[in-house]
Parts: C-alpha cells; sequence; structure tokens
C-alpha cells in the first residue's frame, strides 16, 4: 500500500493531472448546480445531506417535489464522478504545497490521503441517498447518511484551507535577492 499510496500521490501532484482534475471538477460541478430542478427558495441539496432526521429529511424531499427527486436520482452518476475529480485535485494539490515545506513524509501522505476519504465518504453518502430515495427513508439511514455528510463536509473543508495556509505561506515565503 505504500508504494502504490506513493506512486497515486505523486501521479495527483503532476500538473496536468492537477490541471486535469481542477478543470473536470469544475465543469463537472456546473454540470450538477445546473441539472438540478429545486425549486428556489427550498432547502437544496446541503440541506438533505445534513438533514439528521427523518423528519427533516421527508420535509425537504416534500418541498423538492416528484421532478427534482426523479432528476437528482437520475444525474447521482454526475456526483460520483465529481467526487473523483475534486479528490485528485485536493490531494495532488496537498501533496505538492507539502512537498515544498521541510515536513516528514508520512506527514504529507496523511494530509493528502484525506481528500481520498472525502472521495469515499462521498460515495458512500450518495450510495445511502440513493436508497432511501428507491426504498423509502428509515431514521437511523437518515441519520448515519447525515453523520458521513457532515464528517466528509469537515474534512473537505480542512483539506481546502490547508490548500489557501500552504498557498498563503508560500507566496509569502522569504526568497532570496536578485543580485545582479
Amino acid at each position: 500500500m505504500d508504494i502504490k499510496s506513493d506512486y497515486y500521490l505523486k501521479f495527483f501532484a503532476r500538473s496536468y493531472v492537477l490541471l486535469l482534475s481542477g478543470i473536470s471538477a469544475i465543469l463537472l460541478f456546473w454540470r450538477l448546480e445546473t441539472s438540478a430542478l429545486i425549486p428556489p427558495g427550498v432547502p437544496g441539496i446541503i440541506h438533505l445531506q445534513l438533514a439528521f432526521s427523518l423528519a427533516r429529511f421527508n420535509e425537504i424531499i416534500q418541498a423538492w417535489g416528484y421532478e427534482a427527486v426523479n432528476q437528482y436520482r437520475h444525474t447521482m452518476w454526475v456526483d460520483y464522478l465529481y467526487a473523483i475529480a475534486y479528490g485528485v485535485f485536493l490531494s495532488g494539490a496537498l501533496f505538492r504545497i507539502g512537498h515544498s515545506f521541510q515536513v516528514r513524509k508520512q506527514i504529507i501522505k496523511m494530509f493528502a490521503l484525506i481528500p481520498i476519504l472525502v472521495t469515499l465518504l462521498d460515495w458512500a453518502e450518495n450510495t445511502i441517498h440513493l436508497f432511501l430515495l428507491a426504498n423509502g427513508a428509515t431514521r437511523v439511514p437518515v441519520l448515519i447518511v447525515s453523520i458521513i455528510a457532515a464528517f466528509k463536509w469537515w474534512l473537505a473543508l480542512q483539506s481546502v484551507l490547508l490548500i489557501v495556509f500552504g498557498l498563503f505561506i508560500l507566496l509569502f515565503k522569504k526568497r532570496p535577492e536578485f543580485s545582479g
């Protein structure tokens, strides 16, 4: 696993992979947002992800209506692809930025693998949502999927903040002065 994770993280950190995965993530996010038929003024997808109760989950589904729920179910495959794109981008960016600092390799790998965990959590969340929408929601799975989503969002935010913090430090890092 150690050799494989090194290979994949180094691959993810290549400039063309970062560019391709970043552009893919943006385009897939745009596709998700423009395909949503959620009526204006009602809770959105993130509200559904973080419903935490059966009553709130059902309230959101009712507010969306049949067409929006059906569209959500049929465009879920885009969210699976989106999770791959942003996972590769965030992982590669963290790995690349981490190597700009003199940090132990194990610590860099640990932070760079967090977005992969976020991707897996997103897939689990999507799969549970599809199951709930196809078979009817019950209290415990709604709670479980909300906990998964909350943890996913927390880890994703930590990854983004680490990237921003790392870029900020690199931007203002003291550089040798030009003499000549």
